[in-house]
């Protein structure tokens, strides 16, 4: 399976992660370290987490006040 990215929701996460490593040293990385944990969750699971709308499912991030979005398409 493969993960293919929103040009948006790459700028937003980039953006995150800045704010976060900003705020205290090593934080960035912990935001990216969730996503990332998140993301794992999603390629296991694909189609078990809840719908948002449509067919976009919906991971919520423990320790960060963000969402993955994604949706899950044949090859």
């Amino acid at each position: 399976m493969r993960v293919i990215f929103d040009p948006l929701a790459q700028a937003e996460f980039v953006a995150a992660q800045r704010y976060y490593e900003e705020q205290r040293t090593g934080l960035g990385e912990n935001f990216a370290e969730s996503v990332r944990q998140g993301l794992r969750l999603a390629l296991a699971l694909p189609r078990s987490f809840p719908l948002e709308i449509g067919d976009v499912h919906r991971v919520v991030l423990r320790r960060f006040p963000f969402n993955l979005l994604y949706s899950v398409e044949a090859d």
